[in-house]
């Protein structure tokens, strides 16, 4: 994959971001959601929930490439 991962291991990232989570088979899960960066790894937009796999990527891509022209707002 040609773009830098994060851990989640501890949950300590998505305790930070207060990301939506749900108790499964006796451990704590991370619901599904796209969170897009801008170049200073500010959060720009949160895509939740995610039910479509395919269109959120394609969301999520189309938020970052407008984001790297330089626009705030999509």
């Amino acid at each position: 994959m040609p773009y830098p991962l994060l851990s989640g291991t501890h949950l300590r990232l998505a305790a930070a971001l207060r990301l939506p989570t749900f108790h499964g088979a006796g451990q704590v899960r991370l619901k599904r959601s796209v969170l897009v960066l801008d170049r200073q790894r500010t959060v720009r937009h949160v895509l939740f929930p995610v039910g479509d796999i395919p269109h959120a990527v394609q969301e999520a891509r189309r938020l970052a490439r407008t984001l790297a022209a330089g626009h705030v707002r999509p």
